[in-house]
């Protein structure tokens, strides 16, 4: 009894869609062709708003080369609008400080929620029009209101 080797023979070359000769047997020796100048992949977004880079809303020029100045930041007038800055007790014996007659429509009250909330170091939330912060913290509201310019009452 003789053991003889096994013979390999080669695969056949096969050709694809594009009429190249690629072997089967060797995946790392296979040369992707190059793409023709109108053969281009269209990707998801292609042909969308989001397939282009974001302009300037004012000079239409690309984010990237704008000179514009940022734009101003609306100014809101709180000089003459006062304020009711009350503790409440909810349920389980909870404090919450309630800041009520704030006009939405000419106060930024998210914001000032942040700056009170940051001032008091609690939690807090819009509700309606009006701002409620976690704790009885009626004193450092109303110092932080009238360094923003809002008249208090109560």
């Amino acid at each position: 009894m003789s053991l003889a080797s096994p013979t390999v023979t080669s695969r056949r070359p096969f050709r694809n869609s594009r009429s190249e000769v690629l072997h089967s047997c060797s995946i790392q020796n296979r040369r992707i062709p190059p793409e023709k100048p109108g053969d281009h992949a269209m990707g998801l977004l292609a042909g969308t708003i989001f397939d282009r880079p974001p302009h300037c809303e004012r000079c239409e020029k690309p984010e990237t080369e704008c000179q514009c100045p940022p734009p101003e930041p609306q100014r809101r007038v709180t000089g003459h609008q006062s304020v009711r800055v009350g503790v409440e007790k909810r349920k389980h014996g909870r404090m919450m400080t309630v800041v009520r007659d704030l006009n939405p429509a000419t106060n930024d009250l998210p914001d000032l929620l942040t700056r009170l909330k940051n001032a008091c170091g609690a939690g807090g939330t819009v509700v309606e029009s009006n701002l409620e912060i976690q704790g009885s913290h009626a004193d450092r509201v109303r110092t932080e209101l009238q360094k923003l310019g809002y008249r208090i009452r109560g």
